[in-house]
């Protein structure tokens, strides 16, 4: 084996072991936002009465944080991740960006103690989100 192609070897086993650390904090914050933010009774586990109204601001608050950070960490690993998988995680990084972004306008919206009017600006992130996913997945080799 020659020098070249031991660097070579050696910085294609760096990228494979770089990305797996990516994915699992991408899947992490994903799940983390999943548990926290869809049982929100988990509040009451400590003894507190909590009104629903608080409840479902938590909820929604931990789920947009998950996905947001899902997101940036999804854009990142499309930065420093494989070649073959940057056009891949760049379009499901920008999915959770865009359901990030649709989540923090409905949340804006609703804080004025009314459902937001239907479609709203909230609807553009959420109609963005599927077919972004979409390309995201169907582009993974």
């Amino acid at each position: 084996m020659t020098a070249t192609q031991d660097t070579s070897a050696r910085a294609a086993g760096a990228a494979l072991r770089a990305e797996p650390p990516a994915r699992r904090a991408v899947v992490g914050a994903l799940l983390v936002g999943l548990v926290v933010g869809t049982w929100p009774d988990l509040l009451g586990l400590v003894g507190t009465e909590v009104s629903d109204t608080v409840r479902d601001l938590v909820a929604a608050g931990v789920q947009t944080v998950a996905a947001g950070t899902a997101g940036v960490l999804a854009l990142v690993t499309a930065r420093r991740g494989r070649p073959a998988l940057t056009r891949p995680w760049t379009f499901l990084g920008l999915a959770l960006l865009a359901w990030t972004a649709g989540n923090v306008a409905y949340l804006v919206l609703a804080s004025g103690g009314s459902e937001p009017a239907v479609p709203s600006i909230a609807d553009v992130g959420y109609l963005l989100w599927l077919p972004l996913l979409a390309v995201g997945v169907f582009l993974w080799p």
